[in-house]
């Protein structure tokens, strides 16, 4: 495991403990998607914690993390269709 992801404050992610009402430690996970800012409450154990944000980011690594990647709402045809446009939109003002 790479041990940046257990320093809190890096840009990967960071792991968190926070004592609950009932005394125990309850571990959460913080790290960012596309500048967004994500945090998940794991559990009770340090070893669950750096599993779930090895997990985390392996899937945003791998742009399996879902709802945060969308489908294009364009097409390599489109984007052409627009050069073409552009293109002699420009050659008719010479």
């Amino acid at each position: 495991m790479d041990s940046r992801i257990l320093k809190k404050g890096d840009e990967l992610g960071s792991i968190y403990d926070k004592p609950n009402r009932k005394g125990r430690k309850d571990y959460s996970i913080d790290y960012r998607v596309k500048g967004v800012r994500k945090r998940e409450r794991v559990g009770f154990s340090k070893r669950e914690a750096q599993e779930a944000l090895e997990s985390r980011l392996t899937d945003i690594r791998r742009q399996r993390f879902e709802g945060v990647f969308p489908e294009p709402s364009y097409t390599l045809e489109d984007i052409y269709q627009q050069y073409l446009w552009a293109e002699g939109q420009l050659r008719f003002r010479l």
